[in-house]
């Protein structure tokens, strides 16, 4: 963070994100079965922003924006996101009991 600035000043967006998970038993034979597992992580492909760049160069603290809330842009102007989390991810797994 700038110097001078308090802790927690930059505002970023709201973080939002939807995890689900779907199991299904199937049974054949007595005892032998299949679980079916679906999971799908950011289900609504929402892009939630990880890191902000904190450094301003050569601005004073005068020169600095009033709210300091993060922006899309160019990495290298100051309080541009420069990460993101991961997009929408499913993955599909079997497990075999017997």
């Amino acid at each position: 963070r700038p110097w001078g600035l308090g802790r927690n000043v930059g505002i970023g967006p709201d973080f939002f994100s939807i995890d689900m998970r779907v199991k299904r038993r199937i049974t054949f034979l007595e005892e032998k079965s299949v679980d079916v597992v679906v999971e799908a992580f950011n289900l609504l492909d929402r892009t939630n922003f990880k890191h902000v760049n904190g450094n301003v160069g050569t601005l004073t603290l005068e020169e600095l924006p009033s709210s300091y809330k993060g922006r899309i842009g160019p990495v290298t102007q100051p309080f541009s996101y420069t990460a993101a989390f991961p997009p929408r991810q499913v993955q599909i797994s079997l497990r075999l009991n017997f």
